[in-house]
């Protein structure tokens, strides 16, 4: 009697089936769960109909600010649409993405990925926005060289960004506000 060829090894034997991914899967998800990863914030350029851009007025910092807000174990576009809901009462539909700006941990102590995404052109609501008294003390359209004045450094450079990117039809890779590829090292 001869020896039967060997078969050839299947998904399971090679650790690729469907079981396999499984456990693989399974033992991904706890290390990631349990992994330090950066803290991300996704913000909002809106527009009014005269190309005015939409600030509002945080209670918890100095400075005005681009509505949007910290991402909550969510897709960046969504956490936007989530936040300016939030704050103002207001849906907006995500657009591109205009910034992708990394700032590093030196600045706050963690990482955080800011996206920032161009929306429709709004109008403000009749009767004004519906403020989150708690976080938002004020909103208001204003044209971009006061836009770019009212903001802080670090969110005027990345307001630039987007201006830019909005401009041109491209995407700003910016670390700290600056051109990725001309940024100052940590």
């Amino acid at each position: 009697m001869q020896p039967s060829p060997a078969a050839a090894p299947t998904a399971a034997d090679r650790g690729t089936g469907p079981a396999a991914r499984a456990g693989a899967d399974a033992e991904l998800a706890v290390y990631l769960a349990a992994h330090s990863s950066p803290a991300a914030c996704a913000d909002a350029l809106i527009r009014d109909a005269d190309g005015r851009i939409l600030l509002v007025d945080p209670t918890y910092k100095d400075g005005w600010d681009l509505p949007g807000g910290m991402l909550e174990d969510e897709e960046p576009a969504a956490g936007m649409v989530r936040e300016v809901r939030e704050e103002l009462g207001l849906d907006v539909r995500p657009g591109r993405l205009l910034v992708m700006d990394t700032v590093p941990a030196r600045v706050y102590g963690r990482t955080i990925l800011a996206f920032v995404y161009a929306t429709e052109p709004v109008r403000a609501p009749g009767g004004g926005f519906r403020l989150q008294a708690e976080e938002i003390r004020e909103a208001r359209f204003c044209a971009e060289p006061e836009a770019l004045a009212l903001v802080p450094d670090e969110l005027a450079r990345r307001l630039a960004g987007a201006l830019a990117a909005d401009r041109t039809g491209t995407t700003a890779v910016l670390r700290h506000g600056f051109p990725a590829q001309r940024a100052p090292r940590a």
